[in-house]
């Protein structure tokens, strides 16, 4: 996310984006959905006033799976039920966006945070490209974008194009590995949405060593194929993180997480809607740390509100694109329901290596992942796949990564190709695709490995 001109639109879109969002956490907590037409009417406004502003490319696209999703909802006399179904669904997707936009500014002020990744950024050559990818993958797994932002923010100093390209891709690479695991990302709310029974802690320890896989090899595939000038530019050397930074940013990530599982676990709540209650709050307090006693509770308040009002409408692009998603996955699935499918779908380790397989192609030709899984899951359970649920959920959120890698339209490949000032087609095809090519297999494989483990 850049910074934007000010728009006299963007008061009132920021009111709708707040308005919807409590509205959902309010739904959640009371277990009614009797406000749900206002938070779609609320959302259906901020999209009509934000639509201009979207890149055309993204617009269109946007625009045409929602037309599509709602048609065929129409056509199969479902569109109330279809609309119903898919808002919803987003509208916990975008609170979770909400509340990772109000970590942004303490993340980005946060003195432990930024020494530990100038720390990770001033290794020498031989460890660089590894510390720069786990340190995405931890800041990101727990700060999602904001994550992303500050370790972006440190590569500015590498001189050279090529270590700068090196050093982007181990950010991108590590970051992606997180959707494996982290309660942060969406893809989490998504799978676990679609794959009712199961809870965040019945996947995230096998995703965790998905992801650890995932990392070792975009660190192993950079070393097989790094060129010698890039293996020897150095980045200028930096302090070493002291023990209070690294004690600093595990409180940091501690107190965002135990709440949130607290509320995931112990009061069934969604996870975006628990981290949409403990994200500002934390944010709050985050900042009345970094600032000591010459920030009041009152100037934190109106600090995180100003930043809020320019953020919110930034997310333009995310709602439609999500929301678009969305109503076009569910009118495939309404319009597949109850329909027998006209070949016998692949079953056991077949079926790991199709919905990789799928997933990643919906990500390479720009289409968001979402769409896939919520299909995929419609039509194809687990049981008709010969998977436990635990076995489709991981191989669903790893798949999600490698196709938000590798797809053009994707919030973190978009964001890399503004850093390094790079068409977006480069970064997700030419640096990336091979990549992802191989861990497409390379996670297959693990994955049909996990399959034997569980049982399932």
């Amino acid at each position: 996310m850049t910074a934007e001109r000010p728009d006299a639109r963007d008061p009132w879109s920021a009111g709708l984006y707040a308005g919807f969002v409590i509205l959902t956490m309010g739904m959640a907590l009371a277990g009614s959905d009797a406000m749900l037409p206002l938070a779609i009417l609320l959302l259906a406004t901020y999209l009509v006033l934000e639509l201009p502003r979207i890149p055309a490319a993204q617009r269109w696209v946007g625009v045409l799976l929602a037309c599509a999703g709602l048609l065929l909802g129409a056509l199969n006399n479902v569109l109330t039920g279809v609309v119903a179904e898919a808002v919803q669904r987003s509208l916990q997707f975008l609170v979770l966006f909400s509340a990772v936009a109000c970590l942004r500014m303490p993340a980005l002020q946060s003195p432990s945070l930024m020494a530990v990744g100038r720390h990770l950024i001033s290794q020498p050559p031989g460890r660089r490209f590894l510390a720069l990818a786990a340190g995405s993958h931890l800041f990101g797994s727990f700060l999602n974008l904001a994550g992303l932002q500050l370790v972006a923010s440190m590569l500015s100093g590498s001189s050279s194009p090529k270590l700068r390209q090196r050093l982007s891709l181990a950010m991108l690479r590590g970051f992606c590995a997180g959707t494996s695991w982290s309660p942060l990302f969406v893809s989490t709310a998504v799978v676990l949405s679609v794959l009712p029974g199961l809870t965040w802690l019945d996947v995230a320890p096998t995703g965790l060593a998905i992801a650890a896989l995932l990392i070792l090899s975009a660190w192993t595939m950079d070393r097989l194929t790094r060129s010698r000038a890039s293996t020897s530019a150095s980045t200028p050397a930096g302090p070493t993180a002291a023990g209070r930074d690294w004690g600093g940013m595990g409180l940091i990530f501690l107190g965002l997480c135990l709440p949130v599982l607290a509320l995931v676990e112990g009061a069934g709540l969604a996870i975006p809607i628990a981290i949409g209650l403990v994200g500002p709050v934390h944010a709050a307090f985050w900042l009345r740390t970094i600032n000591g006693k010459d920030g009041s509770g009152r100037a934190i308040s109106s600090t995180l509100v100003c930043q809020m009002r320019a953020q919110l409408p930034a997310l333009r692009s995310e709602v439609l694109l999500f929301t678009a998603a969305s109503l076009f996955g569910t009118g495939v699935a309404a319009a597949a329901a109850g329909e027998s499918l006209p070949f016998a779908p692949p079953t056991g380790d077949a079926a790991i290596a199709a919905i990789v397989a799928i997933v990643a192609l919906f990500g390479l030709i720009g289409l968001h992942p979402v769409i896939p899984i919520i299909i995929l899951c419609q039509i194809t359970p687990p049981a008709v796949l010969d998977l436990s649920p635990q076995v489709v959920a991981n191989t669903m959120m790893a798949s999600f990564g490698l196709a938000t890698l590798i797809s053009p339209f994707s919030g973190t490949t978009l964001y890399v190709g503004r850093l390094l000032q790079t068409p977006v087609w480069t970064v997700a095809w030419r640096w990336n695709a091979s990549y992802g090519l191989g861990a497409t297999i390379l996670v297959s494989l693990a994955l049909m490995g996990l399959r034997r483990v569980l049982g399932g």
